[in-house]
């Protein structure tokens, strides 16, 4: 009989955000596939990524050209309907969330769309997969780059990449972003051949200053990464649910002083949901699983997952008992006070 051998674990910039940021939202979303509602801001994001990266496409050229000409999507037609699509798909296809979606988007058509003066190429939604173990460094790192210009100067060829973010606020250190330096290493892996690399933040909710640089890091700065990444990928590896509770972010690293700001039940003052963490609340859930006993995916239902079931794999319902740091073992309020 053949011994069962382990999946490769791959990190990404938002796995590895989440493992630094809390052991429980870490192990909730990739170890328990922990399903997550999300949020209006989120599914906002969805629909402007997929827009945006759907009218990169030729095709859909005389799309973009129009947004610009009428400055909105909303007088576009064809446009419209793509965007209404996208919005009902995601569940903000109400009229205040079209508006910002309306809005968003024209800061991405706006702003360097085409790429800069001189490109000869654009890549969109960029796939990287790097497997590194060679000289002591040993990782695997995988993502998507919202968009890579290729563009020729009197200095020959450089590299001009943007990633889009919906959010509510710019970043305080952009170049301290492991999502920025994860990013910049993938382009050295993709293009060893061009030197000149830039990378900036795009930020659809500020139309007047949208982009936000972020200073290049040197080949001695990404050598370095890697042997970060290495030891993230080891830690990583040696992670189970017996460590869940071990970095929990309502503890802030004080766990004699709980601070709640991992989201609140209830509603804001507009009737919309209060942010809550996906991980902080329990929940009855399905998952798939593998013919290994491993769990592939999550849902709140079984019906949701009931058209991803592969050969060999079947449905299961779970029980998460909420956040280590508000529940215990048995999912019952902890008491504060």
């Amino acid at each position: 009989m053949k011994s069962k051998t382990a999946k490769p674990l791959f990190l990404s910039a938002s796995r590895i955000d989440t493992f630094l940021s809390c052991s429980q939202k870490y192990a909730a979303r990739y170890l328990l596939k922990l399903p997550d509602a999300g949020n209006d801001g989120s599914r906002r994001g969805s629909t402007c990524h997929d827009v945006l990266e759907l009218l990169q496409k030729p095709r859909h050229f005389k799309r973009f050209r129009d947004a610009i000409t009428h400055d909105n999507c909303r007088e576009v037609p064809a446009l419209w309907r793509l965007i209404r699509r996208f919005a009902k798909k995601y569940g903000v296809d109400d009229p205040t969330n079209l508006a910002l979606i309306d809005e968003f988007i024209m800061v991405g058509l706006k702003h360097g769309f085409r790429g800069p003066k001189g490109t000869k190429k654009l890549e969109v939604e960029r796939e990287f997969t790097i497997e590194v173990n060679r000289g002591g460094r040993r990782y695997n790192v995988r993502g998507f780059i919202d968009r890579v210009s290729h563009v020729s100067d009197e200095k020959g060829l450089w590299l001009e990449c943007a990633d889009y973010k919906s959010s509510v606020g710019k970043m305080e250190a952009p170049d301290d972003t492991i999502q920025s330096q994860v990013y910049q290493l993938a382009l050295r892996h993709l293009y060893p051949e061009i030197k000149r690399r830039t990378f900036h933040y795009l930020f659809l909710r500020f139309p007047k200053v949208p982009v936000q640089e972020v200073t290049p890091m040197s080949d001695d700065q990404l050598d370095g990464l890697e042997w970060y990444l290495t030891t993230i990928q080891e830690t990583m590896e040696k992670f189970t649910l017996a460590n869940q509770g071990d970095n929990l972010m309502a503890f802030n690293g004080d766990q004699g002083n709980i601070r709640k700001h991992c989201g609140r039940e209830g509603v804001k003052k507009d009737g919309s949901p209060a942010h809550i963490c996906s991980a902080r609340m329990p929940m009855d859930y399905w998952v798939i699983v593998d013919g290994d006993g491993e769990l592939v995916e999550g849902a709140f239902t079984e019906q949701a997952l009931a058209p991803k079931l592969k050969k060999g794999q079947k449905t299961d319902k779970r029980r998460y008992n909420g956040c280590a740091a508000y529940f215990n073992k048995e999912g019952k309020p902890r008491n504060f006070n």
